[in-house]
């Protein structure tokens, strides 16, 4: 198979098996109704006057209304900008917008805002877990990204040979955030919580099987934007194990968290 035809391979495949964990859900759960979309009346609720402000920590930052990811990241200075682009490069364009729709869902569906993002960069780890620690899973997610971004540095140290780098300091680092990306997925029910998860076990673990879960999960709560992602995921990381993937999943459904 070659490697344009073993991409392709893998983003049908999660297609699939994004339209098959729908109707299992919808079997498993008779509670539940239809799969949301954003569209949806079982999806989150549409603001009829989005907020214009949020706390982090005890930083208050403006939502300046951006239309778009890329828009928001044109206004912004260089070292801004690209913190921004490697944050949604790891989630392979999950925290990105474009449009005031997707916009509105995510912030009704737990994630950062951009400002936000940017805002958290001024607190101290200390500041950032007391947040989380207090119930915030949006935070608590913030604070797990943290934690899985120092682990993959202090690895990359290790594995240049960098005695700084010790095993110690990189097993509290990742439990740590698998610890609070399991705290966010949970208190957050949402879509922001299960990408999170899958991200931080993705970077500890060096599989891609766990992001890919979340994607098939972030659908089946109702993320519109599933299907650009599952396609970004195959080009970047065609071969990946498909019963992982499922093992990962299994995690991830609310009724088992």
């Amino acid at each position: 198979m070659n490697k344009r035809l073993a991409k392709l391979t893998l983003g049908v495949i999660l297609m699939v098996l994004a339209t098959a964990c729908s109707t299992k859900d919808e079997q498993f759960d008779s509670s539940t109704t239809e799969r949301s979309s954003w569209s949806d009346t079982t999806a989150v609720p549409r603001p009829a006057n989005p907020p214009t402000s949020a706390v982090i920590g005890s930083h208050a930052t403006a939502l300046n209304g951006s239309d778009s990811w890329d828009e928001f990241l044109a206004r912004q200075a260089g070292q801004e900008r690209e913190y921004l682009i490697q944050l949604d490069r790891r989630y392979f364009g999950a925290l990105s917008f474009s449009s005031v729709d997707e916009r509105n869902y995510m912030m009704h569906a737990g994630f950062p805002t951009p400002e936000e993002w940017l805002a958290a960069i001024d607190l101290t780890d200390a500041q950032l877990r007391e947040k989380a620690d207090a119930g915030d899973a949006k935070l608590a997610g913030m604070f797990a990204d943290r934690m899985a971004e120092r682990f993959r540095s202090l690895h990359e140290l290790s594995q240049a040979g960098d005695s700084s780098a010790a095993e110690t300091d990189r097993a509290l680092v990742a439990t740590l955030a698998v610890s609070y990306a399991t705290q966010a997925m949970r208190g957050d029910r949402g879509a922001f919580g299960v990408y999170v998860e899958g991200m931080v076990k993705s970077s500890i673990l060096g599989t891609w099987e766990p992001m890919s879960a979340a994607m098939l999960e972030a659908d089946r709560l109702g993320d519109p934007r599933v299907r650009k992602l599952i396609l970004e995921m195959a080009t970047r990381h065609p071969r990946q194990d498909i019963g992982t993937i499922f093992s990962s999943l299994e995690g991830m459904h609310p009724t088992r968290r």
